[in-house]
């Protein structure tokens, strides 16, 4: 299944394929994750194609549901459950991802076809861009002026434009296929280049790439990978991309670092301990990465300078978002099966407070001062979460 790294330009990009994706609610943890409740289950039977083969199937089920259902029971860390929900608004649909403006007074989210925008103080809706697809991931870049968007489908990418007027402009990366891990999304520090991840499960077809988006241009290139893309981030000085991903039928996670500008493996992977890795969030000083392990109920820290890991600390079930605050000391964590949100001290790498936050959480995003954080849901809210109730 693994594949050359080939620095190509994708074929087909620039024009539409035949076919969209129909709206479907994301899947949980990964493709091959069934979902527990009924109206998950069936929406994930909408959103999932068929399996490239009955035996890559059967490998998928045997590595990866067994993980599923360990999840559900897996480890927690001791400490006191507080609320600390300071409003919930609604939404017209549930959202995914989350970014925030640069100076936190606005919530950009990904929910449905559109990417919704939110005045963080008040919950009022304010502009809304139609993408026409399906966008989960998103990032803003620093001077909040554009931002970039990636679909679960992974047929599409949007260049969005966030002045007076917002938009979007599209860029057909591939064909409509379920992912084997979430797509992630990133832009570098200079606002100039984006970058999204697309994971197929194919047989050796080189269609797991990393897509490097010209802002400027509104143009993508796609270049193959050899393992399963998922979460990234972008280095401080924007020449290093951290990817997390996974190799085969995901039977072990890893941690990539790749040279941002041509593609090529930085430093050797690191090896997680668990197989599905999720979303990743590094540390301001970018030496750690923490990248939630949702199959296994953990969330791991990483030396990216020493290529190891250097602690697995348990959160509870099914863990999805992940964020650091502004300055390096906490970790917040969602965890979707539990419904609650999770404080790990940086400096002990151990779980200090957690709160309840509604069902379901799913991605996070941290205030400026670090004060208060906002949580998307696979239920159609939005949470405002004070910080300081957990230790900020």
């Amino acid at each position: 299944m693994l594949i050359s790294a080939l620095d190509t330009p994708l074929a087909g990009a620039g024009t539409a394929p035949a076919t969209r994706p129909g709206r479907a609610r994301p899947p949980r943890a990964t493709r091959a994750c069934a979902p527990r409740s009924g109206p998950d289950r069936a929406a994930s039977s909408r959103a999932i194609g068929p399996a490239p083969s009955i035996a890559i199937a059967a490998a998928l089920a045997a590595a990866l549901l067994g993980g599923c259902a360990a999840s559900a029971g897996g480890p927690t860390s001791a400490g006191p459950v507080s609320t600390a929900v300071e409003a919930t608004w609604p939404l017209p649909t549930w959202a995914t991802g989350i970014a925030l403006s640069p100076d936190g007074t606005r919530a950009w989210l990904a929910a449905g076809s559109k990417i919704l925008s939110i005045d963080t103080a008040t919950g009022a809706a304010g502009p809304t861009i139609d993408t026409g697809g399906m966008p989960y991931a998103l990032a803003i870049a620093s001077d909040g002026a554009t931002g970039v968007a990636a679909d679960l489908m992974q047929q599409q990418a949007w260049v969005l434009r966030l002045g007076a007027q917002p938009g979007s402009q599209r860029l057909w990366v591939g064909t409509p296929s379920s992912p084997v891990l979430r797509p992630g999304a990133a832009i570098a520090p200079d606002g100039t280049r984006a970058f999204t991840t697309t994971s197929h499960p194919t047989m050796g077809n080189g269609f797991d790439q990393l897509h490097v988006v010209d802002i400027a241009a509104a143009s993508q290139r796609g270049r193959n990978l050899p393992f399963h893309p998922g979460s990234l981030a972008v280095s401080a000085d924007g020449t290093l991309l951290h990817v997390a991903g996974c190799t085969g039928i995901c039977s072990y996670g890893e941690l990539h670092t790749l040279d941002a500008t041509s593609g090529e493996e930085a430093s050797p992977a690191i090896t997680l301990q668990s197989s599905i890795p999720g979303q990743l969030a590094l540390s301001p000083d970018g030496r750690t990465a923490w990248v939630a392990n949702a199959l296994a109920g953990t969330v791991a820290a990483l030396d990216l300078v020493g290529r190891s890991v250097l602690a697995t600390v348990a959160v509870g079930a099914e863990p999805l978002g992940v964020a650091v605050s502004p300055d390096g000391t906490r970790v917040y964590v969602t965890c979707f099966q539990s419904g609650t949100l999770v404080a790990i001290d940086t400096a002990s790498r151990s779980v200090v407070a957690r709160a309840r936050v509604g069902g379901e959480p799913r991605a996070l995003a941290i205030a400026p001062d670090g004060r208060t954080a906002w949580l998307t849901h696979s239920r159609p809210i939005l949470t405002k979460i004070d910080l300081t109730q957990l230790g900020a």
